[in-house]
């Protein structure tokens, strides 16, 4: 979905849940953020539940994603969850099976049993573009596809037996 912005008022990072972007300046999330943080500006809202209910979209299931469709359906908007894995987590999946680092996998599972409970609609297994956005016309949508793995330059660590 790099570039594809058919909607730029509609599109959000996890920083407009912070800060209201326009149009105009919807790709420039990093300068606002900046901007705000240099200035003094209290980074956070008030959390009061909204007026009107949206249709709200959060693509990616990783810590980000979970903890805005957790937020997003506590102020009552209806949301719909987009993880193209078959299960959410994101990278923490990965980092959850390090020994002693099952606390990682334990606070994915409650931010989706969180998710749950609270009404969020977790489709696992599928990704979106822009046809599933342009077809489904959501209210708002919140990219939070998160981030990448990073595998050091070593000679040999992609060789089948090497963990």
């Amino acid at each position: 979905m790099k570039g594809f912005t058919p909607f730029p008022e509609k599109i959000f990072s996890m920083a407009t849940l912070l800060f209201p972007l326009s149009p105009t300046n919807s790709s420039s999330v990093d300068s606002v953020i900046k901007d705000k943080a240099l200035n003094g500006f209290k980074i956070g809202y008030d959390g009061s539940a909204t007026a009107a209910t949206l249709k709200v979209w959060i693509i990616g299931g990783g810590p980000g994603g979970l903890t805005a469709a957790c937020e997003a359906a506590r102020l009552g908007h209806e949301v719909s969850l987009f993880e193209a894995r078959k299960r959410v987590g994101g990278q923490l999946r990965f980092a959850a099976q390090v020994p002693h680092k099952e606390v990682y996998g334990r606070w994915i599972e409650r931010l989706a049993e969180r998710a749950a409970r609270l009404g969020v609609d977790i489709i696992t297994g599928q990704e979106v573009n822009e046809d599933t956005i342009r077809n489904c016309k959501p209210d708002a949508v919140i990219l939070a596809s998160g981030a990448r793995p990073n595998y050091p330059e070593v000679e040999g660590i992609h060789l089948s037996h090497v963990c």
